[in-house]
């Protein structure tokens, strides 16, 4: 991400929260509409975060339009 923009991003962890709950967002969640149990932990579906999966897989040029608005 720094190598694509040229500029350093700093501390990120708002912000991809905050993309990952937005329309367009860069993220595909990767969890089920009723849960997200895998052997080491148990969720709720329909979440944008959960322990096992995290945010999902990211579209790194959606990431990088995101960080450049």
């Amino acid at each position: 991400m720094n190598s694509g923009r040229h500029d350093r991003i700093g501390f990120w962890n708002p912000q991809i929260y905050h993309f990952a709950q937005s329309s367009n967002s860069p993220f595909t969640a990767l969890n089920s509409t009723t849960d997200n149990n895998n052997l080491y932990y148990t969720s709720q579906g329909n979440t944008v975060y959960n322990q096992a999966t995290g945010l999902g897989t990211v579209d790194f040029n959606k990431l990088n339009s995101a960080f450049s608005k």
